[in-house]
C-alpha cells in the first residue's frame, strides 16, 4: 500500500418509523498514512433514500481536510460503501 492512501467509508441509516423518519448518511476518511486520524461528516436526506445526495460535498470536504493535514498533493482512495468495497 502506498503511503498516501485515504481510506473512506460511507453508509446510510434509516429511521425505523417507515416513511416518517429521515435517513442519515455518514462518511469517514483517514487523514494520515498510518490511518490513525480521521475526518467524519454526516448529512440528512429524505426518508428511505439509499443514494447519498450530499456525498459529493462530504467527499470534497474530506479531500480538502486530507490535503490540509498531509503534505502530499495527491492520494489514492479506497472506498467502502456499507458492506461493499470499491
Amino acid at each position: 500500500m502506498q503511503n498516501n492512501t485515504m481510506f473512506v467509508g460511507i453508509d446510510v441509516y434509516h429511521d425505523g418509523a417507515k416513511g416518517k423518519g429521515r435517513s442519515v448518511a455518514g462518511l469517514v476518511a483517514s487523514l494520515n498514512k498510518t490511518a490513525t486520524r480521521y475526518y467524519s461528516r454526516v448529512t440528512t436526506q429524505g426518508p428511505g433514500e439509499e443514494l447519498i445526495s450530499g456525498l459529493k460535498t462530504c467527499f470534497i470536504a474530506a479531500l480538502k481536510k486530507y490535503h490540509s493535514v498531509s503534505t502530499t498533493c495527491t492520494c489514492a482512495c479506497i472506498l467502502a460503501v456499507g458492506q461493499l468495497f470499491l
